[in-house]
């Protein structure tokens, strides 16, 4: 059985938002959008280590590929 991971907005607590992630192997599936505005610092995001993953809109049932 494949691991997956939830990934929450780190604003959860504060703003209640249910942004939300979940991934396993190389598929990423977005379950929810933020209700507020990001606040990301470019230089951050260029540190992380990333890898190439399909992602995926959850709308009610069903997985929609994004492109």
């Amino acid at each position: 059985m494949p691991t997956k991971t939830i990934w929450i907005c780190t604003k959860y607590r504060k703003t209640g938002c249910k942004a939300r992630v979940t991934t396993s192997k190389n598929m990423a599936v977005i379950s929810n959008d933020h209700n507020h505005q990001p606040n990301c610092a470019a230089e951050f995001i260029a540190t992380l280590p990333f890898q190439t993953v399909k992602v995926f809109q959850k709308r009610d049932r069903d997985l929609v590929p994004l492109d």
